[in-house]
């Protein structure tokens, strides 16, 4: 589920775009971006050359909650 995307304005890795999901698992996790990766509305954004070369790194940390947390 997605809690939040925004764009990075500062910094020395620009562009870059950050976003938070929530999984209950790492199980769930890897079952969503596999999903992801093969649905056919984002094959045809990968096929399209105006979007070529624009993802050079992709980063993931995994956070866990603290019992306070409202995430």
């Amino acid at each position: 589920m997605p809690v939040f995307f925004g764009e990075v304005i500062a910094g020395d890795r620009l562009p870059r775009i950050t976003y938070m999901l929530t999984c209950n698992s790492m199980e769930e996790r890897d079952k969503g971006w596999s999903a992801f990766g093969a649905d056919p509305e984002w094959k045809k954004l990968l096929a399209d050359p105006q979007y070529a070369n624009t993802i050079s790194k992709i980063s993931n940390s995994f956070l866990i909650p603290t019992p306070y947390s409202q995430v």
